[in-house]
């Protein structure tokens, strides 16, 4: 399985999915169609399955877009799939978040958008530290103000 957490600042963030989608639609990520879930304004959900000759698995991809605000957008991409014939992945998941990515990638350089690339080890780390931090200060009396 791979997960990947994008962020967009954009000017325009309605026009992000269209931009997205139209992208998503030149590029056979999908074997058929990519189908899609507009929920409201802020969410915006495409999936779809492609299916791998050489080890004779499919690959599902779930793409959900979530505008923040009217200027950032948020991506995360998940890939999973099963193996048929062979026990080991071949690098199918790796493969084709390389192509989604490359693909966001193309659309914020042609829009003058900014790309960030969420860490997300990164970020559970620093939650982790922050909190064992808190719980020591409680421990130790720093947060007891004057007496």
């Amino acid at each position: 399985m791979e997960s990947k957490q994008l962020i967009i600042e954009c000017e325009n963030g309605k026009n992000i999915y269209r931009l997205l989608t139209e992208r998503f639609a030149e590029e056979r990520f999908f074997d058929g169609p990519a189908k899609s879930i507009l929920s409201g304004d802020n969410l915006y959900i495409i999936y779809g399955e492609k299916y791998y000759y050489r080890n004779k698995s499919r690959i599902f991809a779930t793409i959900t877009m979530h505008r923040r605000a009217d200027n950032e957008c948020r991506i995360n991409i998940l890939l999973g799939g099963g193996s048929g014939g062979v026990t080991v992945t071949l690098g199918a998941e790796k493969n084709l978040m390389k192509k989604i990515i490359k693909r966001v990638e193309e659309v914020t350089e042609e829009n003058q958008w900014i790309l960030t690339e969420v860490d997300e080890e990164k970020e559970e780390k620093e939650k982790k530290k922050d909190k064992e931090q808190k719980s020591e200060d409680e421990n130790t009396g720093k947060n007891m103000g004057p007496l």
